[in-house]
C-alpha cells in the first residue's frame, strides 16, 4: 500500500494486488451495502491512519476506486465533513469505464519530440494509428491526446505524460487544439 496525501481533506491510496486480497477489495464490483465490504475499508482506514495519521473516524468521506493495469487499484478517500455515525459513498468505475473516460496525455518541449512519438506509433502501433488530438499551448509547448491503450515506450525520453483531465482544463485556458483527430496519423507522415 502507497499513500500520498493530496490535501488536508483528500488522500490517494494506491493498492496492488496483493493489497486488494488481503483487504478482499474488488476494485470493480465495491459495494458498501454490503458487510465485508464496510469491514474492508474500516480494516483499510485504520492501517491508513496508522501509516499517515489520516484520520476518518466520525467523517462523512467520499471514496473514489479505480481499477489499475497490475491488479490493484487507486483509491481516493475525501473527506466532507464531521458526520455522527458511520457513512460512506463509494465510487466505483468498471475497467471498460476508465477505458472511456480515460486515456494517456503526454506533453512535449518540441514540435519535434512529438513528431517523433507520432511517426512511432503511426509505424509501429498500428492499433494506435488513427487516433489522437494534437494541441499547442501559448508557451510554444505541444500535447498529444490519445485514447487508452495508445501509449509508447520510453515516453520519458521525448515528453511528460500528464492527466487527460488536467490537460483538457489548461488548453481550454492556455492552448488551441491543432489536429482534432487522427494526429497520429497526420503528425507520424510528416
Amino acid at each position: 500500500m502507497e499513500l500520498i496525501q493530496i490535501s488536508e481533506n483528500k488522500l490517494k491510496i494506491m493498492l496492488s494486488e496483493t493489497d486488494m486480497i488481503k483487504y478482499a477489495l474488488d476494485g470493480e464490483s465495491a459495494d458498501y451495502s454490503k458487510d465485508e465490504t464496510r469491514r474492508a475499508f474500516r480494516h483499510m482506514l485504520s492501517r491508513v491512519r496508522q501509516m499517515s495519521g489520516f484520520d476518518t473516524r466520525g467523517e462523512r468521506i467520499f471514496v473514489q476506486m479505480y481499477p489499475s493495469k497490475g491488479g490493484g487499484c487507486e483509491v481516493f478517500v475525501t473527506k466532507l465533513g464531521d458526520r455522527k455515525g458511520e457513512y460512506f459513498e463509494v465510487d466505483t468505475l468498471s475497467r471498460t469505464d476508465v477505458k472511456k473516460q480515460t486515456g494517456n496525455a503526454y506533453g512535449f518541449n518540441s514540435l519535434e519530440n512529438m513528431l517523433a512519438v507520432c511517426r512511432y506509433l503511426y509505424n509501429c502501433r498500428s492499433d494506435c494509428r488513427h487516433e489522437g488530438k494534437a494541441f499547442r499551448d501559448d508557451r510554444g509547448n505541444y500535447y498529444l491526446a490519445l485514447p487508452a491503450g495508445c501509449d509508447f515506450a520510453h515516453g520519458e525520453e521525448f515528453s511528460k505524460q500528464i492527466s487527460p483531465a488536467r490537460l483538457d482544463a489548461y488548453i481550454k485556458e492556455h492552448g488551441r487544439c491543432l489536429i482534432e483527430s487522427g494526429a497520429v496519423e497526420i503528425l507520424g507522415q510528416l
